[in-house]
């Protein structure tokens, strides 16, 4: 019987306009998102300086390139003149870049804040500016009059010889700094406090946006070695398909849901439903598991385009690969935020009769979309949608493994309590102990009868 009717709810799913747009634009995203990442990636490639083909000499730089290829295919030489940058607490471009903008802040009386992820202008009042103007001339041991005037004697140089004024490290400005880094950031404490926890000039948000370092030979080979020994290359891609897939996934589903639950009461069925002799639970949970499955099939059926890619290299050159990798990745980080964002839709809508969790879970996404924003590489936290925007980067993940793992237990729970919730409004329902639309109509009727009775008077 449960079969039966977990069938019937599948098949009544793939005649849904809505189930199709969503297999549609979740389409339409991956090809946008990452449908040539794996192709640009190997083409990208030396051929001289792949896993199976690579045969340097140590010391030699016979054919060294200048700087590495962007490809993570590519094995690095020893010997190049850049191996890329990386993010990390580095006071020598923390500290000048961190009061360079500082300084343009103050100067405009504009702070960026982003509360909740949102923008927000921050402006001070007199007296906090002039708290503001204070850290900059205990940082860079210069008042604000005598940093005005280096900058207009730097900007009058740099016009002399034809050039633009450029503010920065090597360039024709730069902030001297006087202070320690400890002094440093006890100084940007304060300022954090003035412009808000969300500003820019919060550690963290300091090193990731100011804090880099270049890339040792020695750290890009472990990078390279990780990719291919450790992730096995499909775990690398896995990561970035679930971080794309994860977007969507985190808003979409909540349509399919709610539209599906809706087109039972527009077709006159919700009371045959209701009296079925199903039990509730069985009754809810067919549903819900048919729109797990059918909204997980599509997402299952873009991974295989990457690893098809990935199997075909790997051939090629004698390399190793996990061919589960999506598979994992799709079943412990993408089957949470889908079975969240489903169980969203069906409590509100079991409970209200009424759209209303798609404006729920829309600003749910949002929010956790622009949250996210400052952790593109990894560091996942409490938010529902998951960032790995990048390939590889095995070791921010590694680092936060137990972080991630509470994280999808945590939204595990959340979507089976809200089934389980959703199973009792069924109960009640079906006892005729609510009816949410019913109510509503009456609370709309008596509004407007008050409405027109001010009227009257």
């Amino acid at each position: 019987m449960f079969v039966h009717l977990w069938l019937k709810e599948c098949r009544l799913l793939l005649k849904s306009i809505t189930y199709l747009l969503f297999v549609v634009i979740i389409g339409l995203f991956y090809a946008t998102q990452m449908g040539s990442q794996v192709q640009d990636d190997i083409r990208d490639a030396d051929p001289g300086k792949t896993a199976a083909s690579h045969q340097q000499t140590a010391g030699s730089t016979m054919g060294i390139s200048a700087t590495p290829p962007a490809s993570p295919f590519a094995k690095p030489l020893p010997g190049q003149s850049s191996y890329g940058e990386k993010t990390a607490e580095n006071p020598a471009t923390i500290m000048p870049e961190a009061v360079q903008s500082l300084y343009m802040e103050y100067t405009d009386n504009r702070y960026a804040s982003y509360p909740l992820g949102f923008f927000k202008a921050v402006k001070l009042s007199p007296s906090e500016q002039e708290k503001i103007a204070a850290a900059i001339t205990e940082i860079t041991g210069s008042t604000m009059e005598q940093l005005r005037q280096s900058i207009s004697d730097a900007s009058q140089k740099a016009a002399a010889n034809g050039l633009p004024l450029q503010i920065g490290r090597g360039n024709s400005f730069s902030f001297p700094i006087h202070v320690t880094y400890d002094r440093f950031k006890e100084v940007m404490a304060g300022v954090e406090k003035l412009t808000g926890s969300s500003s820019s000039y919060s550690l963290q948000h300091m090193i990731d946006s100011y804090g880099h370092s270049p890339i040792t030979y020695a750290e890009k080979l472990a990078e390279y070695n990780d990719f291919i020994q450790k992730d096995r290359i499909t775990g690398a891609y896995a990561r970035l398909f679930s971080d794309y897939m994860g977007i969507m996934l985190a808003f979409l589903p909540v349509f399919v849901t709610v539209f599906f639950i809706m087109r039972d009461r527009r077709a006159g069925m919700q009371d045959l439903i209701y009296t079925r002799k199903i039990s509730s639970s069985a009754l809810v949970a067919a549903r819900y598991l048919a729109l797990i499955a059918m909204m997980i099939l599509p997402v299952l059926f873009l991974s295989l385009h990457p690893l098809i890619q990935l199997m075909g290299y790997a051939g090629d050159h004698g390399i190793t690969i996990d061919h589960l990798a999506f598979v994992k990745y799709i079943a412990a980080w993408l089957m949470p935020t889908l079975m969240v964002s489903t169980a969203v839709g069906m409590f509100l809508t079991e409970l209200t009769d009424t759209p209303i969790a798609i404006v729920v879970q829309g600003l749910w996404w949002f929010i956790s979309l622009n949250s996210a924003r400052f952790i593109m590489d990894g560091g996942y936290g409490s938010q529902l949608i998951l960032r790995h925007n990048t390939i590889g980067n095995l070791q921010v993940y590694q680092d936060h493994w137990i972080t991630l793992l509470l994280n999808r237990l945590g939204y595990t729970a959340l979507a089976l309590i809200l089934v389980l919730l959703t199973v009792g409004l069924v109960q009640l329902k079906r006892r005729g102990k609510l009816n949410a639309r019913s109510k509503l109509t009456k609370i709309l009727a008596a509004f407007k009868i008050q409405s027109k009775a001010r009227v009257v008077e």
